[in-house]
């Protein structure tokens, strides 16, 4: 799919409120819809595409305000996976971990507020392990898909606390993820 069809894909999602995660036991080609995380007035679409003439995927990150009643496109990004098929892994596959942090991202808003943190739109995308049954950004529960790759986004420049449940309710791991952090550069 190219850009255009990308967002028009994209905003037929977020219409529909949400993505059914695919099943990808192995190797695909093309473009697919991997998840969707919708936190009131914004959106993140994230998609996984297979690289031509070679066994590797990139996610690509869509990023949305609902202005006027219309999902517009604020910027988004691509990042090459760590892994080549996009399925649940074992905590031991995430280096003894119930989740880790792949990526991240900021995007200005089209409509600013008050505060100079109010004007950022935070994302961030977690590989969940297979013990994982439920997220949380926050106190917002967030769908977990299949394949255990989460995408979240959240309004603020602020820190959110990502935490990974089990089935039972049980608190797995806590993550703190600060944009503030990402914006600084080293000298």
């Amino acid at each position: 799919m190219n850009h255009e069809e990308l967002l028009r894909e994209s905003r037929r999602i977020l219409e529909e409120g949400g993505v059914e995660a695919p099943s990808l036991p192995v190797a695909a080609s093309g473009t697919f819809p991997l998840n969707c995380d919708i936190a009131g007035d914004i959106a993140l679409v994230t998609f996984i595409s297979s690289l031509p003439g070679e066994d590797a995927y990139r996610s690509e990150e869509y990023v949305f305000e609902r202005i006027r009643g219309t999902w517009e496109y604020l910027g988004g990004g691509a990042a090459s996976m760590e892994f080549p098929i996009p399925v649940r892994r074992s905590r031991e596959d995430l280096n003894g971990t119930h989740m880790r942090l792949t990526g991240h991202g900021l995007t200005k808003r089209r409509r600013v507020g008050d505060l100079p943190t109010e004007g950022w739109i935070s994302t961030a995308e977690l590989r969940l392990s297979d013990e994982v049954a439920l997220f949380r950004l926050d106190d917002r529960p967030v769908p977990v898909p299949g394949h255990g790759i989460v995408s979240a986004i959240w309004p603020t420049l602020e820190s959110a606390t990502a935490t990974a449940l089990a089935s039972d309710g049980r608190t797995l791991s806590s993550l703190v993820l600060e944009p503030r952090v990402w914006t600084t550069t080293s000298s």
